[in-house]
């Protein structure tokens, strides 16, 4: 933990800088975390990750695009899906089992794909994936849900679910 000195009622004395954020770390000068970065507890609210936490009613990959649904009353999350009407609302980062809980991103980079290609990324009609094609078959979902940023990541943007007639 990095120190600095602080004039306080006339004493100079040794402080620690802070490295959590909260009330105990009051008028401290931050400390940055080991990838160098602010805790996200030092950001105001509203800056930082916009995540959620949701217990998965099935398993799901890392970097799998996830429906939030109302199973008898209980908010769980499972794979999106553009052929069985399951919209997206974020993704998961991490894999995660049947049961666990798991961090829902509603935006941010998906760094967890790979073969885009498509400057636009569109919900697949394969459980939790991604393409670069828009859906044309009937009765399927057309959900843009992102940009690309490399073969391997693209930049998720929830958009406008259509359901093909």
């Amino acid at each position: 933990m990095a120190k600095y000195l602080k004039h306080d009622a006339g004493i100079v004395r040794e402080v620690e800088t802070g490295a959590t954020g909260g009330a105990t770390d009051a008028n401290k000068i931050p400390a940055l975390n080991a990838a160098g970065q602010l805790t996200e507890a030092m950001m105001p609210t509203g800056v930082g990750r916009d995540v959620n936490t949701y217990t998965a009613s099935e398993a799901l990959a890392a970097g799998a695009i996830v429906n939030v649904w109302d199973d008898a009353g209980t908010i769980k999350i499972r794979n999106a899906d553009a052929s069985t009407n399951k919209p997206a609302h974020g993704f998961v980062s991490q894999a995660v089992t049947s049961g666990a809980v798991a961090e829902v991103y509603a935006e941010g980079t998906n760094a967890s794909v790979s073969g885009l290609s498509s400057v636009d990324i569109y919900l697949s009609g394969t459980a939790g994936q991604v393409t670069g094609t828009i859906p044309t078959t009937s009765g399927h979902l057309v959900q843009k849900v992102g940009v690309y940023a490399s073969a391997s990541s693209f930049n998720f943007e929830r958009g406008t679910v259509i359901r093909l007639a």
